[in-house]
């Protein structure tokens, strides 16, 4: 992701943690249709990746075309506003596409849930595996902290050996903080009360 931003020292900390998931969800007839155009264009097969259009995610998937080419696949870039980009990927109407997600709190469950059968419409790819769901759900009744992030990883290792999404992205907040400003604290989903927050004009901001 490309950023422009001059950032004060007490920012360059900030946890918001953003995951873009790669959403892989093939069906019959998108294999065929993938065969189909593979024939068509020489490469080993062929592929429509959806992205959302702001700059930073259009420069990312641009770079995503020349690395499939490393394995023979062509890829076709189609960007939309957030709207119809996540129209479609509810809908079911992509072979690939583009997601983000941002953790709402500190834990592994705030992700891994987004790949349970029940999750439904947050299950973008309509990712399912019986063994991944039983290890959430075990893990949900799990009181030892270690034992639940060993339950919790082994369901990750299973989802990612199935291919359900592939991280391709990983960002960080950004916020420029004048020094004036007091009180402020860095944290995950980049928060502040306005009502916690002083301004000391008497500071010299350099």
């Amino acid at each position: 992701m490309v950023e422009v931003a001059k950032i004060s020292n007490r920012s360059k900390g900030a946890g918001q943690l953003m995951i873009a998931l790669f959403l892989i969800a093939l069906a019959a007839g998108a294999a065929s249709a993938l065969m189909f155009a593979s024939i068509i264009s020489g490469a080993l097969f062929s592929l429509v990746l959806f992205y959302l259009a702001p700059l930073p995610l259009m420069v990312a998937a641009i770079g995503w075309g020349p690395m499939w080419a490393g394995i023979g696949a062509q890829v076709r870039l189609v960007g939309a506003d957030a709207q119809v980009h996540y129209s479609q990927i509810r809908r079911q109407h992509f072979q690939a596409a583009w997601a983000g997600w941002v953790a709402d709190y500190r834990d592994a469950k705030d992700f891994l849930f987004l790949a349970q059968t029940s999750s439904k419409d947050m299950n973008s790819g309509r990712y399912s595996n019986p063994k991944y769901d039983a290890l959430i759900a075990q893990s949900d009744n799990t009181r030892d902290p270690m034992a639940r992030a060993d339950q919790l990883q082994q369901a990750e290792q299973i989802m990612l050996n199935d291919v359900a999404f592939a991280p391709v992205i990983y960002d960080v907040s950004r916020a420029i903080v004048s020094k004036q400003v007091r009180n402020w604290a860095d944290n995950n989903v980049t928060v502040n009360r306005t009502r916690y927050i002083k301004l000391n004009r008497q500071l010299v901001d350099v």
